[in-house]
């Protein structure tokens, strides 16, 4: 299996879009050389296939009940450049050709709430077509002491290469007012607190903070007017005093 970036299918065209990750995955049977193939390129260094021809395979658009047979498809540094008939496909001489001969191609699939409890869990996604997750609570802290893995850490493995896993966005420990629902979450009772606890998880790389059930009012505001001037989302839960009114009011 490949990671691309950027790409999706639209009515047999190709529409780059950002941050959506495309899955090519084939149906094989264990041992094939289509699937020795792929464990090569997944063993490599990013940098060693910059051109990837699939060549003589079936797309899966997904975005109608159609499958696109006998394709040639061809990916330039991670993102597909060209869809064509096997017939008026031109292939790069220096391409790292794979055989698609009664295999399929699909986009990948996204998971928007997961936890991950081992780095196991990475491989366990990607063999299901799941490419990209959202963790919504980050392993710090006392979690962290338990053995779960840093979802940083995790995430910083898999787009450098060293690990294979879908790409990770993740959040760091919940912020929730008092009393905690659960034991682990931070702690936000004051708007001071709020504004430290926004600046710290964006310090420390988190691509968004999470919000849960028992935070003020006040001490949502804080937190949405901060996370708004630094650029960083806001999701999670719809604390019970604020309220899904003022909560979609909040953007």
């Amino acid at each position: 299996m490949i990671v691309l970036y950027r790409t999706f299918f639209k009515k047999h065209k190709l529409v780059r879009i950002a941050a959506i990750h495309i899955l090519l995955l084939f149906v094989l049977e264990i041992g094939g050389c289509g699937t020795q193939n792929m464990a090569k390129l997944s063993s490599t260094s990013n940098n060693q296939y910059e051109i990837v021809a699939f060549v003589d395979v079936n797309v899966v658009p997904m975005d109608s009940e159609l499958i696109v047979r006998d394709r040639t498809v061809i990916v330039q540094n991670g993102i597909i450049t060209s869809i064509n008939k096997n017939k008026e496909a031109n292939i790069p001489e220096d391409a790292f050709i794979i055989d698609g001969h009664g295999k399929y191609l699909m986009p990948g699939l996204a998971d928007m709430h997961v936890h991950i409890g081992s780095e196991k869990d990475l491989l366990l996604f990607v063999s299901h077509g799941v490419l990209t997750v959202q963790i919504m609570m980050g392993s710090t802290g006392f979690v962290k002491l338990l053995g779960f893995p840093d979802p940083l850490d995790l995430r910083d493995s898999i787009h450098s290469g060293e690990l294979i896993g879908p790409t990770i966005y993740t959040a760091g420990s919940a912020l929730e007012g008092k009393p905690r629902t659960q034991p682990f979450m931070y702690e936000v009772t004051s708007e001071k607190k709020a504004e430290k606890a926004v600046l710290k998880q964006i310090e420390s790389g988190y691509d968004f903070i999470k919000v849960y059930d028992n935070l003020t009012p006040q001490v949502y505001e804080s937190i949405i007017k901060v996370a708004k001037q630094q650029g960083i989302p806001v999701k999670g839960h719809v604390p019970k005093a604020v309220g899904i009114d003022r909560v979609l009011f909040s953007g």
